[in-house]
């Protein structure tokens, strides 16, 4: 609101589905986080991750003499696998290099109980667990030795919702084509991103807006018949197909 009022617009419709905007109004544009990322939301609770998550004061001091906090070692392992392993066009490598730091800075030790605990109970809270999985096994291939082998079991055995592995899909799917996550298109693919962090009436007020924003249509009452010429050019060119 404060940005707002200074003259500030968004560059992009905004809605609640949002957890971040871009801002103009200055030399530099500004993006604007209002809640966590959105893959360690949890359901109906858009804030929820935030009393979830332990920060701790960064070892930098910012040259006006202030601290800020970041997030602890297992909070930032677990950020840094799940949005850096988020589909978006080009495939962002760079996270296991952000994985293997966190491992050799010494602050977070896999091999000991209290951490790797954390972990779990971050994964079973954000329904990230497969996710962690293949993450950590990559990370494992690509440097040996660096994680203790135990964590891997850990994880295997946390219970995942199918909402949380419809979810995760919707995050990882690969962002070749246009079909994703079991044959959804890429705009409802994204839904399900959106209104994760959202409670059941929420999502349905959030859909009218998200998908007249998402096919471009001129208002929310031309979505059915934006619906019906989608189906059938499915069901055609599916006959074609045949």
């Amino acid at each position: 609101a404060v940005l707002l009022a200074a003259g500030w617009s968004p560059t992009r419709p905004d809605h609640l589905g949002n957890h971040a905007i871009d801002l103009a109004g200055g030399p530099i544009p500004v993006d604007l986080h209002r809640a966590i990322n959105p893959e360690l939301v949890t359901s109906a609770m858009r804030d929820g991750g935030r009393a979830t998550l332990h920060c701790v004061t960064a070892a930098r001091v910012l040259p006006s003499g202030r601290t800020v906090t970041v997030l602890a070692p297992p909070e930032s392992l677990v950020h840094t696998i799940v949005h850096g392993t988020q589909w978006g066009g080009a495939i962002q490598i760079r996270w296991v290099v952000d994985v293997v730091e966190i491992l050799r800075s010494g602050q977070i030790d896999l091999g000991g109980f209290a951490d790797r605990r954390r972990l779990v109970e971050l994964a079973s809270r954000f329904g990230v667990a497969p996710v962690l999985h293949d993450g950590l096994s990559f990370v494992e291939r690509v440097s040996p030795g660096s994680i203790d082998s135990r964590i891997f079991d850990d994880l295997a055995a946390v219970h995942s919702s199918p909402l949380d592995r419809l979810r995760m899909t919707a995050f990882h799917e690969d962002p070749s084509g246009e079909r994703r996550v079991r044959g959804l298109g890429r705009a409802m693919s994204r839904f399900i991103q959106r209104a994760r962090a959202l409670s059941a009436i929420e999502a349905i007020r959030l859909a009218p807006i998200y998908f007249t924003e998402a096919t471009g249509a001129s208002s929310p009452w031309r979505l059915p018949g934006i619906a019906v010429a989608w189906s059938f050019r499915r069901g055609r060119d599916a006959l074609r197909g045949h």
